[in-house]
């Protein structure tokens, strides 16, 4: 069975999504584990608040391609939107992204209403 093209890109939006978040989430774990002494020692307040800005910078995006994912496999119109902006943005990251991001702009901005 062959999916409709805003299907494929909802698809591919959600598992970059969780990869990421995985990504995130394990590489934030392995500091914390692998510091010797408590990441937050020595440091003044403002420092500690700047250091929980860090894992809601990173593990943010990754929630917005499920979002944004899911809003697309239902064929939302604001979706494809901010898919194609997304996609556009993800050709920047040389090579891999570039062909996701490649692939999804063609799937939302050709395939959109292809049976």
């Amino acid at each position: 069975m062959k999916l409709k093209g805003y299907r494929t890109a909802g698809k591919i939006f959600i598992h970059v999504g969780w990869l990421s978040l995985i990504f995130w989430i394990f590489f934030f774990t392995l500091i914390t584990f692998l510091s010797d002494k408590p990441i937050t020692e020595g440091m003044t307040r403002g420092e500690i608040a700047n250091l929980c800005l860090i894992p809601l910078s990173t593990v943010g995006p990754s929630i917005f391609y499920l979002i944004v994912g899911k809003a697309i496999k239902e064929h939302k119109e604001w979706a494809r939107i901010v898919g194609i902006i997304l996609s556009i943005l993800e050709l920047l990251a040389f090579p891999i992204g570039t062909l996701i991001g490649g692939y999804t702009l063609w799937c939302l901005k050709t395939r959109w209403n292809v049976e």
